[in-house]
C-alpha cells in the first residue's frame, strides 16, 4: 500500500477528532493502571531486558537450537531471509479455502494476507479489532488495540451489514454477531495462521498470550497451524518465555498474565486433539543486519504497545505516526531495517521528540529516542531538516554568530521592523512568531566575567555552562542564575570558548557536529578541578552533557574525560537543593510548575524545583494535570513539525490554564518559549507570565516582587 506524503498523513491525523477522543479515553484509563501494575513487579523490567539482551547476543545459536528442537517435535521449520521467502513458503502450504488468522505484526510485515487473497484464499481476521479493520478496509491503529481509531457507530454499521439487519446499539449484541461470524469461520477453516509472542529454543515451544481466546482456537481447530515468528522472538528457555509473556501482560494491559496463555511444541498426537501439521516460519527480514549494525535493541520489543500509550506524538496523530506495517517510534526503527531507511525517512523518522516518555514504560527499556538520533545520522542533511532548522543549528554551532543575530534582531525590534516584517510572513510563520523571544539589550548578551565572586560567605566553587541560546537570546535567564548562585555562596567560574552543548544537533541526527561540540565543552571545562559541579540551567543541555560518556564512548582521547565531566553536571535546582538556597523573600502569586521532559524524565529531577518553590514565602504552588509528557518544543522539533508541535502546545496551554495560575514556571528555554506560544494560540486577552525557575528565584532572593 502506497502511503500519502507525510504532511498529508499528519494533517489527517490531527483532523480526526473522533480517533483523538478515543485515544484520550483509552489513555486516561490505561496509563494509571499500567503504572500501578508495573510497581507490583519492580524487578520484571530488569529480568525481561536481560533475557532479550542474552537472546540477541546469541541469536544465531538460538535460531539453530530452536530449529532443531521444533523439527524434533514434529514441526516443519523454514528460516526466511526475506519477506518474499516467507510468503513463498506459506503460499506453498496453503492450497485454498479458508484461513483464520490472529493478530500478527510479523504477518503484516511480510504482506501474507494480500498474497493469500491474491491466490483466492479467504482470510478471516479473528482478533475482534483486526476483524473490524478488515470489514472497514483499514489497518490496525494500535499494537494491542487495533480498532482504537474506529467509532462505535461505525462498528455497529459494519456488523449490521455482516448480519444483514440493523443491530441495536448494545455492545453485547454486536459482539454476539461477531462471535457467531468467527465461530463459523473457525469451524470451516483448513488453516490457522498466528504470530508468536516468544519461542523457547531449548524445548522448541511457541508461546502466545491473548485476551480473546481466538489464537487458542485457530491453533487447535484447523488441521494445519502456521506460525510466523521473527527470529528475534526466540529466547533460551521456557522459563524465559514465561517471563517475557508476563512482561507483555503487565506492561501492555496491566494484568499479571493475559487471559489466555498457550504453549505449542508440535502437532497433535492424534486426530481430534489439535492440528496434524505445525509449520513455523522464522523470519529474518533485516533483523540480523540490525543486530550487526548496533540496532538489535529495536527488535527486542515484545509488542506490548506501552510505548504508544505514552507517546505524545502518537497521542495527537495516532497511527499516522508510523507506516502501514509498523506503528510508532519503535515501529519506524524496525521498518527502517525491514522495509528500508528511504521509506521511514519519508514517512516520519523525524517525528520522534526525543522526550523519552516511552523508555520507562517499556518492559525492555528500549532506547527508542537514542536509536532514532543515530538512524537520522545516516540521512543526508537535506533529508533530515528543513532550511530554517538548518539555519538555527548553524547559529548554535557558532555562538558569536547567534549573538550577532540577537543584536540585529534587537535593533530591528527597537525600530519597529520586527512587527512590520512579521505581518508580511506566511501565515504559518506568523503563528510561530512567539517562539522567538524579545531580544535582550546587547549589554545583557555580553559575556559574563570569567570569575564571579559569592555575595556573602564563600561556601562552594562551581563552573557554569552558559550555552548558546541561553547566553544570547535568553541571556537574562543566565544572569538571573548567576545572581542566585552568587547569593547562595558560590564562587562561579565561567569558562571561555565553551559554546553549544550539541543537544540540538544530536536530536536532529547531526551526530558529527554534536560530538565536535561535546569535545569543545570538555576542553573548556576540563581543567577546573577546584569546581564541585558544572551547573546548568537548561534541561536539554544538562541531559545532553550527562550523556557525553555515551556519546563519546568510542573516542579513545575523550571517552574518560567525557565520563568525568558527565559525572559533575548538575541542574541548578539539583545543586541548590543539596547545597542551599539564599534566603528568599516573598513572591505573592499563584504559580504552576511544569516539568521539562529532559529534566523530569531524562534526569529524574522533579522534586527539586518544587522544593525550591515551596521555600518562597507567599508563593502558592499548584499542580497542573498534564495529558502529555512533552510540550512539543523538543529542541527544534517545533520548526521541523510545527503542526504537531502546535497541537502539543495547545494541550499544554489548556492543561496549565486549568490550574488558574498567575505564573507558569519551568526549567528549560524551549519549554518556556513553547508555553508562551501555546498561550498565545488560545487568543485569551489576559495570560499568565511564563518564567524560568531561576528568574523567579532571582526575584525571591534579591529583587522580590
Amino acid at each position: 500500500m502506497k502511503l500519502p506524503p507525510l504532511s498529508q498523513r499528519i494533517a489527517s491525523g490531527l483532523a480526526d477528532a473522533s480517533a483523538d477522543q478515543a485515544r484520550r479515553v483509552v489513555f486516561d484509563g490505561l496509563r494509571p493502571r499500567l503504572a500501578a501494575a508495573r510497581h507490583r513487579y519492580p524487578d520484571l523490567q530488569d529480568r525481561v531486558r536481560a533475557i532479550k539482551a542474552d537472546a540477541l547476543d546469541h541469536l544465531d545459536e538460538l535460531v539453530r537450537l530452536a530449529t532443531d528442537r521444533l523439527e524434533r517435535n514434529g514441526c516443519t521449520v523454514a528460516v526466511a531471509r526475506t519477506a518474499e521467502e516467507a510468503r513463498r513458503h506459506i503460499l506453498g502450504i496453503v492450497g485454498g479455502g479458508t484461513l483464520v488468522k490472529s493478530k500478527s505484526n510479523a504477518a503484516k510485515e511480510i504482506g501474507i494476507v494480500e498474497a493469500l487473497e491474491s491466490r483466492g484464499v479467504q482470510v478471516v481476521e479473528t482478533d475482534l479489532g483486526d476483524r473490524i479493520n478488515q470489514l472497514n478496509g483499514t489497518y490496525g491503529g494500535h499494537i494491542i488495540a487495533p480498532a482504537i481509531q474506529i467509532t462505535a457507530a461505525r462498528v455497529r454499521e459494519l456488523f449490521s451489514e455482516l448480519a444483514g439487519e440493523v443491530l441495536p446499539e448494545d455492545p453485547e449484541e454486536i459482539v454476539k454477531v461477531a462471535r457467531e461470524d468467527l465461530r463459523a469461520a473457525f469451524a470451516g477453516a483448513g488453516y490457522g495462521l498466528s504470530g508468536g509472542n516468544v519461542l523457547a529454543a531449548e524445548t522448541g515451544t511457541l508461546g502466545v498470550v491473548e485476551n480473546e481466546g481466538n489464537i487458542r482456537m485457530l491453533s487447535s481447530l484447523p488441521p494445519v497451524h502456521i506460525a510466523v515468528v521473527p527470529i528475534t522472538k526466540i529466547v533460551r528457555s521456557v522459563e524465559d518465555a514465561l517471563t517475557v509473556i508476563q512482561g507483555a501482560s503487565v506492561f501492555g494491559v496491566g494484568q499479571r498474565l493475559g487471559t489466555y496463555a498457550s504453549f505449542i511444541s508440535g502437532p497433535a498426537p492424534a486426530e481430534g486433539f489439535g492440528p496434524r501439521e505445525v509449520h513455523v516460519v522464522l523470519v529474518d527480514n533485516g533483523r540480523r543486519r540490525a543486530v550487526a549494525q548496533g540496532f538489535g535493541e529495536a527488535f527486542s520489543c515484545i509488542s506490548c504497545g506501552a510505548c504508544l500509550d505514552h507517546c505524545p506524538v502518537y497521542a495527537v496523530i495516532g497511527d499516522k505516526y508510523g507506516v502501514t506495517t509498523h506503528i510508532g517510534g519503535i515501529g519506524l526503527l524496525q521498518a527502517s531495517f525491514t522495509s528500508g531507511l528511504d521509506l521511514t525517512a519519508r514517512q516520519g523518522l523525524s517525528l520522534c521528540l526525543n522526550c523519552r516518555a516511552c523508555v520507562d514504560p517499556c518492559p525492555v527499556r528500549i532506547d527508542t529516542p537514542g536509536m532514532h538520533a543515530r538512524l537520522r545520522e545516516r540521512l543526508p542533511a537535506g533529508q533530515r531538516l528543513p532550511g530554517l532548522a538548518r539555519v538555527v543549528l548553524a547559529l548554535a554551532r557558532r555562538v558569536p554568530l547567534m549573538r550577532a543575530a540577537g543584536w540585529a534582531l534587537y535593533g530591528a525590534e527597537r525600530l519597529g521592523l520586527r512587527r512590520m516584517v512579521q505581518h508580511r510572513l506566511p501565515r504559518r510563520l506568523q503563528e510561530m512568531a512567539p517562539l522567538l523571544p524579545p531580544m535582550p539589550a546587547p549589554r545583557e548578551m555580553a559575556r559574563p566575567p570569567a570569575v564571579i565572586e559569592p555575595i556573602g560567605p564563600h561556601k562552594h566553587t562551581v563552573a557554569f555552562f552558559s550555552g548558546c541560546v541561553m547566553s544570547t537570546w535568553l541571556a537574562p535567564v543566565n544572569w538571573a542564575t548567576l545572581r542566585v548562585l552568587a547569593r547562595s555562596g558560590c564562587r562561579i567560574r565561567v569558562p571561555r570558548r565553551q559554546g553549544c552543548c550539541g543537544a540540538l544537533h544530536h536530536h536532529m541526527g547531526a551526530g558529527g557536529a554534536a560530538r565536535t561540540l561535546a569535545r569543545r565543552v570538555i576542553n573548556a571545562f576540563g581543567r577546573l578541578d577546584d569546581c564541585e559541579a558544572i551547573v546548568t540551567n537548561s534541561a536539554g543541555c544538562g541531559a545532553a552533557m550527562k550523556e557525553y560518556a555515551e556519546l563519546l564512548h568510542d573516542d579513545p582521547r575523550y571517552a574518560d574525560r567525557a565520563a568525568a565531566l558527565s559525572a559533575r553536571v548538575r541542574d541548578a535546582s539539583e545543586f541548590l537543593v543539596v547545597h542551599g538556597l539564599a534566603q528568599a523573600g516573598p513572591v505573592r502569586a499563584r504559580a504552576v510548575y511544569f516539568d521539562p521532559c529532559h529534566l523530569g524524565i531524562a534526569q529524574g529531577i522533579t522534586k527539586e524545583p518544587r522544593w525550591l518553590l515551596s521555600h518562597v514565602p507567599g508563593l502558592k504552588v499548584v499542580e497542573a494535570q498534564r495529558r502529555e509528557a512533552c510540550c512539543g518544543s523538543a529542541g527544534i522539533f517545533n520548526l521541523v513539525h510545527p503542526e504537531v508541535s502546535g497541537r502539543l502546545a495547545d494541550l499544554l496551554a489548556e492543561d496549565l490554564m486549568a490550574a488558574d495560575p498567575e505564573l507558569i514556571v519551568t526549567s528549560n528555554p524551549g519549554c518556556l518559549l513553547q508555553a508562551r506560544w501555546g498561550l498565545a494560540r488560545t487568543g485569551a486577552d489576559r495570560l499568565p507570565d511564563v518564567v524560568h525557575l531561576m528568574e523567579l528565584l532571582d526575584w525571591a532572593t534579591g529583587e522580590a516582587r
